[in-house]
């Protein structure tokens, strides 16, 4: 089963746990991650949840019983590699949510765009998540992105190789570059779109990566992908 990037919303004013969760899903809509969102009206409620399991943790400070800061405590406590957003009507706690390291603070009402933006920076330290969609006949099947080393493409269509399989689609190569040319992949010849974390090694004309498969690189695009590479290196 495909790991899901989780993510807990903590609020106790219905209307705003409505209005944050159609931004998140409007979020989700615009890009592949595998999501599930579960809420909860307080923290007391959200502490005697699973909380080990959660990935990010939208959080409200004012709140009836426990209050947000408090259940940030506990939850750093009990799950020090989560993320926390505080979601609050004022400033009031900025200084505090530093205490417990905060991902991201934020103050009511909180826009789409702000909201977005810490998404964003939230999911560039989960690209281990993010998946693929692709064609297989007359069905849409999706696959962590991590796996994918390279995709050949043969004929109308591409084959999708890992370190395990290969995978045949009904997906053509210029589909899966529309979505992957943006996401540390190269195209350094017409047949052929490479994932830079599989590459080892870039000769004079070749791309080596980890399984020791040499792909070539036409004579146009030699500078072009020694620079990628050097770049993603550096990240």
């Amino acid at each position: 089963m495909m790991d899901r990037i989780r993510i807990a919303l903590c609020d106790d004013n219905d209307m705003e746990r409505r209005i944050i969760r159609f931004m998140i899903n409007q979020y989700i809509k615009e890009h592949e991650y595998a999501i599930q969102l579960e809420e909860f009206s307080s923290g007391d409620a959200l502490l005697k949840s699973n909380v080990t399991t959660y990935d990010l943790v939208l959080l409200d400070i004012y709140m009836g019983g426990m209050n947000g800061i408090d259940t940030a405590k506990e939850l750093q406590h009990i799950h020090p590699k989560g993320k926390i957003i505080f979601c609050s009507s004022s400033n009031e706690f900025a200084e505090e949510s530093y205490d417990v390291e905060a991902f991201r603070y934020l103050v009511k009402p909180i826009s789409p765009e702000k909201l977005h933006q810490s998404l964003d920076r939230f999911f560039q330290l989960c690209t281990d998540k993010k998946i693929l969609e692709y064609k297989y006949q007359r069905t849409i099947r999706r696959m962590l992105l991590k796996d994918v080393m390279w995709i050949e493409a043969v004929g109308r269509y591409a084959i999708i190789h890992t370190e395990k399989e290969q995978i045949a689609t009904n997906t053509s190569l210029a589909e899966f570059a529309e979505t992957l040319v943006s996401n540390d992949f190269v195209k350094p010849i017409r047949y052929a779109l490479v994932a830079l974390q599989a590459v080892t090694e870039v000769t004079a004309d070749t791309l080596v990566l980890t399984d020791g498969t040499e792909i070539s690189v036409s004579r146009e695009k030699r500078k072009e992908i020694r620079e990628a590479f050097i770049h993603f290196q550096s990240l």
